[in-house]
């Protein structure tokens, strides 16, 4: 494979990987242009290929996302930077998404807010008796 098709592979899978976030975080391509600092048609540029200037903000684009930017040059298939946990899912972004991808009535949508506000008690409570546990169980060592 020569070089020129490998620079054109990755280019286009990086930007892939952008558009690709841009619709699994439900972000408008308007909005992120702004966030980053670019003008209105860098992503239209990218995607068409009449520029690379991602490659200068790639940096910026990775912490936007919260990814590597190993991820986003598809060095590696795992977004999450290294030393960082993946960041947990908030019960409003899950229900945005739930509620953009299935048919959910009103009814559904409460009782997922329902069955997330249980979850989230449980999960305190979870936090509570082992640090409670913690305090009370004497150090042997």
């Amino acid at each position: 494979m020569s070089s020129i098709i490998k620079k054109e592979s990755l280019y286009m899978n990086t930007v892939e990987r952008i558009v690709n976030l841009l619709k699994e975080k439900g972000i408008q391509q308007k909005d992120f242009v702004k966030n980053i600092g670019l003008n209105s048609s860098a992503l239209s540029d990218w995607k068409s290929g009449q520029n690379h200037s991602y490659k200068m903000h790639i940096d910026k684009i990775a912490d936007y996302f919260n990814v590597s930017t190993d991820y986003l040059l598809c060095r590696t298939d795992g977004p999450t930077p290294p030393g960082k946990t993946k960041a947990p899912i908030t019960v409003e972004d899950a229900l945005r998404v739930l509620t953009e991808n299935m048919n959910l009535t009103e009814k559904d949508i409460e009782y997922l807010k329902k069955d997330a506000e249980l979850l989230e008690m449980k999960n305190n409570a979870d936090k509570l008796n082992e640090e409670v546990s913690t305090e009370l169980i004497p150090d042997l060592s």
